[in-house]
Parts: C-alpha cells; structure tokens; sequence
C-alpha cells in the first residue's frame, strides 16, 4: 500500500511537478478507501516524525490502534445522533449503522481526529 502511494505520487510529481504525496494519498484513498492511509501535513504534525510516508502510516497505525475501541464506540453512538447530524439525518438507521461500522469509516474518522489535533490550536 504504501509503495502503491509512493509510485502514484512519483508519477503525478514527474507529470505536474511538485512534490504530491498528499494528493496521490487522498486521491487512492477515494478510489479505494482501506487500507489507504491519507498523508496529511496538520496529522502529521501531531503524530511528529518526518515526512516519509512509510514512518507516517507507521506512526498513523500506531496511533489508531490505540484509540480503536474509543472510534468504534464513538461510531456505534453515531445511530442515537443522527438526526442531527446534517449528512445523517435523512438517512434511515441501517445505513447510518452500516456506514458507521465499516472499518473505513472509523480509520476516517481517526483521520479527522489527527487532522484537528495537529490544527495547533
């Protein structure tokens, strides 16, 4: 997976320029979501380490396993909230639970969490 990353990113930078590891990691990780591991600069900066993406999803999945009891409480608490969550509300209580019990979506929402974490604020 990581290779995969690294090689979609080598080839985006030699076609456009730059460096696109963010990128080419949100980009697989719409096409495919797990077991990508999107490369964010604000999560990074909280999980520390340096910008090679192997340390990143390393540190990443540290991280996630040890909050991943705490995400998929969070999750499974999501069907009592959903009518006011402004994306859930119209949706019926299967697929609100079958969204959030994916494994994708709880990886996500560790996502979000690191994203915040490392806003420095």
């Amino acid at each position: 997976m990581t290779d995969t990353v690294c090689r979609v990113s080598e080839h985006i930078g030699a076609t456009y320029g730059g460096s696109p590891l963010s990128a080419a990691s949100k980009f697989l990780w719409l096409l495919h979501k797990d077991p990508f591991v999107i490369f964010d600069s604000r999560a990074r900066r909280h999980l520390g380490g340096s910008e090679m993406y192997v340390e990143y999803v390393e540190r990443w999945e540290v991280s996630y396993s040890s909050m991943r009891d705490r995400i998929r409480h969070a999750c499974r608490n999501l069907l009592s909230m959903r009518l006011y969550l402004s994306k859930a509300h119209s949706l019926t209580e299967a697929a609100v639970a079958e969204t959030a019990g994916q494994e994708w979506f709880a990886r996500r929402v560790h996502d979000i969490f690191l994203w915040q974490a490392g806003s420095g604020a």
